[in-house]
């Protein structure tokens, strides 16, 4: 589906959808928009107040979810990832990825619900 990122918004022909923070990339994946927001302050540095920054948008603009918090889906206590992450991906199989400094995790895309992969190297 064909749509623009203008800063703080999503828009298609069908919705504008303005966020809080800047949107850093959009995955489209079953007609569900998947969306990372920017966790930085424009310099580089986390801000420790965006947590759980990834969203799923429906067809009509809806928020139908919000990232699952990574404390719930991790096998251990491996370093603390605070819930912020800093990108999403595909795989070559067709799944969605939800990535943070420390972890790689498989993403739902209808639920948000994630699944730990991997140790994010």
């Amino acid at each position: 589906m064909h749509h623009e990122i203008l800063n703080q918004t999503l828009k298609t022909q069908v919705f504008e959808l303005d966020f809080d923070e800047r949107i850093e990339k959009v995955i489209v994946h079953s007609d569900i928009f998947i969306v990372l927001l920017d966790p930085t302050d424009g310099r580089g540095r986390v801000r420790g107040c965006v947590k759980n920054n990834v969203y799923g948008v429906n067809s009509v603009g809806e928020i139908i979810w919000q990232i699952q918090s990574p404390e719930n889906a991790r096998p251990d206590s491996y370093g603390d990832d605070e819930g912020v992450f800093v990108g999403i991906g595909q795989l070559p199989d067709g799944n969605l990825t939800a990535i943070t400094y420390v972890y790689v995790y498989r993403l739902d895309c209808n639920t948000g619900n994630i699944t730990f992969l991997t140790v994010h190297r």
